[in-house]
């Protein structure tokens, strides 16, 4: 599936987004909703369920969305699923896709604990759009069914094959994650230089993920992980983590000792104080001293794989 994926998408960088599938029998003109439907629609999604009377396919995907956000409607996971699990058998890769994180998630009251392999299968049936966008995202989804520890079919290596597939389509998610798995060597093997690449981008692309890679490169700087150490650079990196809300601990270190930046006793001791609490950090007399030492701290580099 995957040779098969790289040769259809991986030959040409011109390929561009194309159109959502049309269905012309719907009352809509087939548009594919991917946010809750709009208020006005949701009090006729009647009209939906008399076109899929008719046999709109995209029909049957809408008033799933409504019946999943409860938007116009009583919130129904179960209808929802039988919605899309129906437009999925239909071909739907759009619902293909629903119904695989329907599996992944156990989000329905049918399905009671999570079915990586049911999910891998119909990921792998959504792999047949034509949404290069769309298909990204299916594609860093399988990566990640590849990573679960309770999936029997884990495989780091071709999970890892999933999400740089993704990041070369353009998937920013995926862009931090392929960074983090370089960085530790999972899947493939440890290369730094790729790493700094991908987390660069990653931060580059303002991403949900990109703080967090901002504090992976932080920490790379800061201990010096395959290349020198560098605390201005370091510095900056927390510093950018920290403005978009996520923190990394080497920055308390580094106003403690002057790391990269002036030394400032108080500042560390806010950031402290912020992260701890004031009365931890009160109560605590070795915590700050721990972070005052002339010396650059070891601090675990946070796991992109948690998220």
């Amino acid at each position: 599936k995957l040779n098969q994926f790289i040769n259809r998408w991986g030959k040409s960088e011109k390929d561009s987004e194309k159109p959502n599938w049309i269905c012309k029998d719907c009352y809509d003109g087939g548009i594919i909703v991917e946010q809750p439907i709009d208020k006005k629609i949701a009090e006729e999604f009647q009209k939906y369920e008399k076109a899929i009377k008719k046999g709109s396919i995209s029909a049957k995907y809408n008033l799933a969305i409504s019946y999943y956000y409860g938007t116009g409607v009583e919130k129904n996971h179960k209808k929802a699923f039988d919605l899309f699990e129906s437009a999925a058998n239909d071909g739907l890769f759009n619902a293909q896709d629903r119904v695989a994180f329907f599996y992944a998630l156990a989000l329905s009251p049918i399905i009671g604990r999570p079915d990586y392999l049911t999910a891998i299968k119909w990921f792998e049936k959504a792999l047949t759009g034509d949404e290069k966008n769309k298909l990204a995202e299916v594609a860093y989804s399988l990566g990640n069914m590849y990573f679960r520890e309770d999936n029997p079919a884990k495989d780091c290596k071709l999970g890892f094959e999933w999400h740089k597939v993704a990041s070369f389509m353009g998937n920013a998610e995926a862009y931090g994650r392929l960074g983090s798995l370089y960085l530790g060597g999972v899947g493939t093997k440890p290369d730094v230089k790729e790493a700094i690449n991908w987390l660069r981008k990653s931060s580059d692309s303002k991403d949900n993920l990109s703080k967090i890679a901002e504090s992976e490169l932080c920490s790379i700087y800061f201990n010096g992980i395959g290349i020198p150490v560098d605390f201005e650079k370091a510095f900056e990196w927390c510093n950018r983590s920290l403005k978009n809300g996520y923190f990394n601990s080497n920055l308390i270190s580094m106003y403690s000792w002057g790391q990269g930046v002036k030394k400032d006793i108080k500042k560390a001791r806010e950031l402290a104080e912020i992260e701890y609490g004031k009365e931890y950090v009160r109560n605590d007399e070795n915590l700050m001293a721990d972070f005052e030492e002339p010396k650059k701290l070891i601090k675990l580099i946070p796991n992109l794989l948690s998220f």
